[in-house]
């Protein structure tokens, strides 16, 4: 799921993407395998504020317990890895 929105005054086109953890797994010959990896890179000054975001987002009512998912929105960009990149 990707989209691209522009506003007049912001030059800059933001996509919008979700990334399900654990999502689209696949096993194969007994081995767990995925279609996309993803790697935060969260500076250590702002590690421990993302941290209690996701925390808050648990708290945020309506909380329904048979609700499987927490959406917590991330703003930054992203950057292709290569497959050794991917692996470390």
């Amino acid at each position: 799921m990707s989209n691209e929105k522009s506003q007049p005054d912001n030059p800059i086109k933001t996509r919008g993407h979700r990334f399900e953890v654990g999502g689209g797994k696949v096993m194969c010959a007994g081995k767990s395998h995925w279609p996309d990896f993803m790697r935060l890179e969260i500076p250590r000054a702002q590690a421990m504020t993302f941290a209690l975001d996701i925390l808050r987002q648990l708290e945020k009512p309506p909380f329904a317990e048979a609700d499987p998912f927490v959406s917590v929105p991330v703003f930054g960009s992203l950057e292709r890895v290569t497959e050794d990149d991917s692996t470390s």
